[in-house]
């Protein structure tokens, strides 16, 4: 399987919730994402994350990657680890998403 996915977010932010000036802040998501059936019923999942934010005119960019075991026709469990530390949350701006995560995918 191939796919892609495409975020944007618009909005005001300001560095302390409670008090400090308001700016604005865009954000771009681009991911492109790959899942390759290995076995009988085992995936590997791989996804290419770049998020960028105009005002800054920065970006980041890295990968997660998942091994995924099909139970029944209807769910798939996985373990993977991200290699950024950012996610595909754009209201998150803390930047601590690295480290490992449990997929669950349901079908119906």
């Amino acid at each position: 399987d191939i796919g892609a996915k495409y975020s944007y977010k618009q909005g005001s932010e300001r560095s302390n919730r409670v008090a400090g000036e308001w700016y604005d802040s865009t954000k771009d998501l681009i991911a492109a994402r790959l899942t390759y059936h290995l076995a009988k019923e085992w995936d590997i999942f791989g996804e290419y994350h770049v998020l960028s934010t105009k005002e800054t005119d920065q970006s980041k960019s890295g990968m997660i990657l998942s091994l995924n075991k099909e139970i029944g026709n209807n769910l798939r469990l996985g373990l993977g680890y991200n290699f950024t530390d950012f996610n595909d949350d754009l209201t998150s701006r803390d930047y601590d998403s690295k480290g490992w995560f449990i997929n669950i995918v349901g079908k119906f």
